[in-house]
């Protein structure tokens, strides 16, 4: 009988490893949420610079406001380019950790033992599981998706890239 449980203690040995690793990599996920929440403008502090510029513009008779309204409306590009930036680091942070090695089955040799009997088996494991591994393997590729288109526009607008009249290069 120990002969018989030696595949499957091993196996889950080997399981209980490559579960240790995915809990790491679930621990780098929350970790990279924490970090992305700390640095991203907290919503209260946005919504307050959008009031002082609709303020400023109802008050906006004489263009007397019209410096403030810049200044207003330039630490608002500041705040959204913080959380853009915030944002696309999290997303390559997120695919990182999420790839995830597919788990192995057990060694199933009760098939041999059972003559291949189609209906001794549950019919539920194979699709649900296939699915299941499916949506979970594409999820990496999802999140790195914004990372990259990130990487890439910052490569064409960073000033190196735009000519003396401020314009990209070429346009």
């Amino acid at each position: 009988m120990a002969a018989a449980a030696a595949p499957y203690v091993a196996w889950l040995i080997g399981s209980a490893a490559q579960a240790e690793q995915s809990a790491s990599q679930a621990k780098a996920a929350a970790g990279a949420y924490d970090a992305v929440f700390a640095a991203t403008v907290p919503p209260p502090v946005i919504a307050a610079n959008r009031a002082l510029l609709a303020s400023l513009v109802a008050t906006n008779i004489l263009g007397q406001n019209t410096p403030a309204i810049a200044a207003t409306e330039a630490q608002y590009a500041e705040m959204w380019a913080q959380d853009a930036a915030a944002m696309y680091g999290y997303a390559g942070s997120s695919a990182a950790a999420t790839q995830l090695a597919p788990f192995t089955a057990p060694a199933d040799d009760h098939r041999q033992r059972c003559g291949n009997q189609p209906g001794r088996r549950g019919r539920l494991g194979g699709p649900v599981l296939g699915e299941f591994q499916r949506g979970i393997h594409g999820l990496p590729g999802a999140l790195a998706g914004p990372a990259a288109t990130q990487t890439a526009a910052t490569a064409t607008t960073s000033p190196e890239s735009r000519s003396a009249s401020g314009k990209p290069r070429g346009a």
